[in-house]
């Protein structure tokens, strides 16, 4: 568009206007169920980014404890920008599907009710991906035990084939989404890898970043759930024909051997 102005002396000059950067719109989801002892360093890390626009999402599964309380507490904050829903869901995986639905950004980002952002995590992510609809941007993942950091991890893409990148630090595009589907809920504790895989195997762009995206708190993760999902993870790889039948039942057995030798040690 032609637009008239007047340049110093007064006389009419005739310039293009300057079109205005549309911002993109980041979507933030937390899935939670009693999270009442956690979920407000996850609020307070969404809160303080210094990327501003976005939309906060919070899928709660019908908490009994004042989780909801809490989310209340904070939504005024967000003046806005934060939208909850509260009822019973199918699993962590089921939730995801529901925030997801339910995003109206081009970018988003999961982070769970025990976990925070880093302060220029979005940032970060919409700068990596940019009007890139077709990107996967993922970076480090900092443990956390008893307070104090235990390590830095950034699992690369290129060996989806063996284990998964890290979910908490990832930002995905939501045209991938709706191209190629949401979390797959038969999996109740590697939904994500499977996702991720089925994303490299399509040959779809990860784009890793040199920065602590988000903070990942080790409690709370027992034995049960980490062999549950290892498990998963062996079904997963044997889908995609990354390994034979033989080797899943093979590190099956190795598993519930670990297990009866772990039990007969507490007898």
């Amino acid at each position: 568009m032609l637009i008239e102005e007047k340049n110093s002396q007064g006389r009419s000059i005739i310039s293009r206007a300057r079109k205005k950067k549309k911002k993109i719109l980041v979507s933030v989801i937390t899935v939670c169920r009693n999270s009442e002892k956690t979920i407000a360093k996850t609020i307070e890390s969404v809160l303080h980014q210094s990327y501003s626009h976005l939309e906060y999402l919070i899928i709660d599964g019908a908490s009994t404890d004042r989780t909801m309380e809490i989310v209340k507490h904070y939504e005024p904050k967000f003046k806005g920008r934060l939208h909850w829903l509260s009822e019973k869901d199918a699993g962590i995986y089921h939730a995801m599907n529901k925030g997801i639905a339910l995003s109206n950004g081009e970018i988003i980002g999961i982070i769970n009710s025990d976990d925070w952002y880093e302060p220029e995590s979005v940032q970060i992510a919409v700068s990596t991906i940019g009007n890139n609809d077709s990107v996967i941007a993922y970076g480090i993942l900092r443990f956390v035990k008893n307070g104090m950091e235990l390590m830095l991890r950034r699992n690369s893409h290129h060996y989806l084939q063996e284990f998964t990148i890290q979910h908490p630090a990832c930002f995905v595009h939501k045209k991938i989404y709706q191209t190629y589907g949401l979390f797959d809920t038969q999996y109740q504790c590697a939904a994500d890898y499977e996702f991720m895989l089925r994303l490299k195997l399509a040959h779809i762009e990860f784009i890793p970043i040199n920065n602590i995206i988000a903070n990942f708190q080790m409690e709370g993760i027992s034995v049960k759930m980490s062999d549950k999902a290892y498990i998963e993870t062996l079904h997963i790889r044997h889908k995609y024909h990354l390994i034979p039948k033989s080797e899943v039942y093979r590190n099956l057995i190795r598993v519930r051997m670990r297990n009866i030798l772990h039990l007969s040690k507490k007898v």
